[in-house]
């Protein structure tokens, strides 16, 4: 005979009481042994899910709370559980339904209401991340219908307008965000500090650069770190945002960056543990990794090598070329990127240890710091705010930096800047903060793409022309500053069939913004911009390649050059025009055509670019014979292993220098 009804109750009861006082593991043993006398009972199944969340493991979570909905337990509470669990196995779509079946139980319930806007707020980023503009602006409408106060939804709504570059709309909804929650202090950095997209004339170049200097004056001179309140509301501003904008406005930003970097290491040296959730919906606690480990050689040099990006990314596709094995070197890469793809698994195969780590920044952290490396290298800075905030914090006796975001960190934590003799222009060190390092070529090693796997494209696949002309101009179009604007008119003014063809931003108001300035721009040249220029969708990959394939001449955007995508046009042969700059973000194609044997392309000033991109176009022969050689001397450039070795004979000589 079992236990009567009497005491199944009192120890309900009981277990309600010790969850209710945050006993969750004594609470989950108290109804686990209830079970074994009512198996089944939804509503026993509905506590023992709401203990296993709070113990961390959402997952199981997950699969109690919807066994307890199918038998029985379909209640308001236990779907505003179960949403509370799925978002954090971050499912968003899932958790806006359960919470949806929640309110439509049980209309006007306010926990539900409360989850649901953040289950739309998480939904919404995720939106913004991926370009998803229009379908973010909809769900965030939803958000203010739910809680018109909310200061995370004018936050995003204002990421939303950024993205449109309708900067000041940006702004006044960040503001609006920052009054609405006046202790979130990334509301107040992105309303001082928010830098356009693209610009329509160099005058909004230098009113926008002059906002910056004034805002970021006021954002580093008003940063609290007395209480910890003051220290997580910090933090989470440094991991909201990078100066990734500033560069493109082709001045000399060495000074800001060194501004806002010590900023960042106040702030970091203070960083608390970050809470469970953030207000605004951004995933910043219950950070743990996902640790995949090699053997270690304990007596080498220990490097550690830090991205979000060792993965299908530029960033992976130009770096991973520096992992190969290299004696008395244990190579270490720790990838917070939230995928792992072949790329991730080509690089774990050659270095000592591969972490590929999910939960944030201190999960990150923590993985560093627990194998105590001697040197760290960021193949980019500016890219990643997580990755940047790392990087102010000093975790190996040496911390490097390199040109995946070419510019300098402006960090006193960052001791080298890794960087490419063939890149770098004369008296470059007064650019860095850091210590200039010049590997030999362009410094990197990396992989001939096979364009014989590329699918064949015709140019009517792109809507060209046979007997066209057709220059590439495919970077993306925040690299094209106004004051270049005047170049590409004059360029189909000399060349009969002239296309330029450009590639479209993610967002449409981006793209008809520079659609205008160039239809400006050929009016100034008395020229019709439609019958020269053509701006294409987003492309596949694949359609990308195939893009180069059918081109003529491959322009390389002026100020700020192209880097991956120069050298997947080399694999190609296609002829490049290329401008070399005075900053070494504006030289990369300078260098890998210098290094093939075939600098022909090298300009040094902006009428002649025009004028050999012109050549290139009126001479077939002459684009032919620049081909033959681009081929020929592109094994000079794919595959170099100079510039990994100087590297690792740098690494290893570290040590002895200490």
């Amino acid at each position: 005979m079992g236990p009567d009804q009497k005491w199944l109750d009192e120890r309900f009861l009981a277990g309600q009481r010790l969850l209710q006082n945050g006993s969750s593991q004594a609470a989950l043993e108290v109804f686990c042994e209830l079970q074994a006398h009512l198996p089944g009972n939804p509503m026993l199944l509905g506590a023992i899910g709401l203990c296993q969340r709070q113990l961390g493991d959402a997952e199981t979570a997950v699969s109690t709370l919807r066994r307890a909905i199918v038998l029985g337990g379909d209640t308001a509470n236990t779907n505003n559980n179960l949403g509370n669990a799925l978002l954090d196995v971050s499912d968003a779509d899932g958790a806006i339904s359960a919470l949806e079946r929640s309110l439509e139980l049980q209309p006007g319930f306010v926990p539900a209401l409360a989850n649901l806007g953040r289950a739309l707020l998480v939904k919404a980023s995720v939106l913004i991340r991926d370009g998803h503009l229009r379908a973010a602006h909809d769900v965030l409408s939803r958000v203010l219908k739910v809680d018109p106060e909310s200061s995370a939804a004018h936050f995003n709504l204002g990421q939303i307008a950024r993205a449109n570059n309708e900067i000041e709309r940006a702004k006044a909804l960040y503001r609006r965000a920052a009054v609405l929650a006046p202790d979130h202090q990334a509301s107040h950095w992105a309303a001082a500090l928010t830098l356009p997209v693209l610009y329509s004339t160099d005058a909004e170049v230098e009113q926008a650069r002059q906002r910056f200097v004034d805002g970021l004056g006021v954002i580093a001179d008003g940063v609290e770190l007395k209480t910890d309140e003051q220290k997580q509301g910090a933090t989470e501003a440094a991991r909201s945002r990078t100066n990734f904008q500033l560069a493109y406005q082709g001045h000399d930003d060495r000074h800001l960056q060194e501004q806002y970097g010590a900023m960042l290491t106040r702030i970091m040296a203070t960083a608390p543990l970050p809470t469970a959730k953030s207000r605004h919906g951004v995933q910043t606690g219950g950070e743990s990794a996902r640790v995949t480990v090699l053997p270690h050689h304990h007596k080498s040099v220990r490097v550690g090598f830090v991205s979000r990006f060792w993965s299908e990314h530029t960033v992976g596709k130009l770096f991973s070329g520096w992992l190969g094995p290299a004696a008395g070197i244990d190579k270490v890469v720790y990838h917070s990127g939230p995928r792992a793809d072949s790329m991730s698994e080509r690089i774990a195969s050659h270095v000592t240890a591969f972490h590929h780590i999910t939960g944030g920044m201190n999960a990150v952290r923590a993985a560093i710091e627990a194998d105590k490396p001697d040197i760290l290298v960021y193949p980019e800075l500016g890219m990643d705010p997580d990755t940047l905030c790392l990087a102010a914090i000093r975790m190996a006796p040496v911390q490097c930096v390199s040109w995946g975001h070419p510019i300098t960190s402006g960090l006193s934590s960052m001791d080298y800047f890794l960087s490419s003799q063939l890149m770098e222009p004369l008296g470059a060190e007064k650019h860095y903060s850091e210590k200039l390092t010049k590997l030999p070529g362009i410094s990197i090693c990396y992989a001939k793409p096979d364009t014989a796997a590329v699918p064949s494209r015709s140019r009517q696949f792109f809507s060209l022309g046979d007997d066209e002309i057709v220059y590439g101009c495919v970077q993306s179009l925040f690299k094209y500053l106004p004051c270049f604007d005047h170049v590409w008119p004059q360029i189909c003014r000399r060349v009969d069939g002239a296309r330029l063809v450009f590639l479209a931003n993610k967002s449409k108001a981006v793209t008809d913004q520079f659609r205008r300035r160039l239809e400006v721009a050929f009016e100034h040249a008395g020229m019709n911009h439609a019958e020269h220029t053509l701006i294409l969708p987003k492309l596949k990959t694949e359609d990308f390649l195939a893009l180069l394939g059918v081109c003529d001449v491959y322009l390389d955007s002026l100020g700020w050059s192209g880097g991956n995508t120069t050298l997947e046009a080399l694999a190609w042969g296609l002829p490049m025009v290329s401008w070399a700059g005075p900053w070494m973000r504006s030289r990369h194609t300078c260098a890998i055509i210098a290094q093939s044997g075939c600098a022909e392309g090298v300009t040094a000033s902006i009428n002649e670019y025009i004028e050999l991109a012109a050549r290139f176009g009126n001479h077939p022969d002459a684009r032919q014979a620049l081909t033959e050689g681009l081929r020929r001397g592109s094994q000079l450039v794919y595959n170099d292993r100079a510039g990994a070795l100087a590297l690792d004979d740098f690494l290893r000589a570290i040590p002895q220098r200490r």
